[in-house]
């Protein structure tokens, strides 16, 4: 209730307020003052709360940040390593063809057979790259996920404190 409500009371009507009425004017007052209150205190208490998890939530992004970077660098040591072993089977199978007809079974098996490890090597470290690249995603994402929390916690504002400065003020 505000004071056009009142006067629009007195405007409407032949005779003054009643005390009755004037319980309920003030009743009315009450009950917005403490849901307003209420709702600053709420609000205090709930900014000082994200602003906290946010400071809280900064720590672990750093520490998760440095986690994606690691993983990156790891991911990148990875390709470094698969093209080092693609480049490894080229040679083996080079070496093979390179063999004069004239070689030995026994050389063509020694040949076959570093093809083979050579492949082999391949293949787990084309394994290890795709579970690294995994790994690498699922960090991202993670960092992704906090840094949107953070911003959503780091936007609570505080509310306005007037109320509470007026009821300080009061008990002064």
């Amino acid at each position: 209730m505000d004071v056009q409500e009142i006067l629009a009371m007195v405007q409407q009507g032949n005779a003054q307020i009643t005390p009755a009425e004037t319980r309920k004017i003030l009743s009315a007052l009450r009950q917005e003052s403490e849901t307003y209150l209420h709702n600053v205190a709420v609000g205090v208490v709930m900014h000082h709360k994200a602003q906290t998890m946010a400071q809280e939530l900064a720590t672990t992004m750093r520490d998760l940040e440095a986690s994606a970077k690691t993983a990156a660098a790891r991911v990148n040591k990875f390709q470094q390593d698969l093209d080092a072993a693609d480049l490894a089977v080229r040679k083996a199978k080079a070496d093979k063809i390179m063999l004069p007809s004239s070689s030995s079974a026994g050389q063509h098996a020694v040949a076959d057979k570093a093809i083979q490890d050579a492949e082999a090597a391949l293949q787990r470290i084309n394994n290890n790259a795709r579970a690294s690249k995994n790994v690498a995603a699922q960090r991202q994402r993670e960092l992704q996920a906090l840094q949107a929390v953070h911003r959503s916690l780091s936007a609570v504002k505080q509310p306005d404190l007037t109320p509470l400065r007026v009821l300080f003020n009061a008990v002064k």
